[in-house]
């Protein structure tokens, strides 16, 4: 059986996680250690820590495959929600 430990749960060992599940082809063992109460708030994405426009600092690479383009998600939302995150929705 293979195992991985990670420390922490932010967003690198989120995707870290997802890639590994995603390539193993065996039982495995995993365990996170987090000290916070909710994961995926690494420091760059903690409430409070840092200014509100650094909270999409993330490196290109640790970025999954997209899989659906932006605007079909923006088709998807409904106009309430558009309105309110200040997106014209025509």
């Amino acid at each position: 059986m293979k195992s991985i430990a990670f420390v922490g749960a932010g967003p690198t060992t989120i995707y870290t996680l997802c890639a590994f599940l995603n390539e193993v082809d065996v039982p495995a063992a995993v365990v996170i250690y987090e000290e916070q109460p909710r994961a995926g708030l690494g420091t760059p994405y903690r409430p409070g820590w840092n200014d509100p426009a650094m909270l999409s600092n993330i490196a290109s690479v640790e970025i999954p495959p997209i899989e659906e383009t932006l605007i079909d998600w923006l088709r998807r939302q409904p106009r309430a929600r558009l309105v309110r995150l200040g997106i014209d929705p025509t």
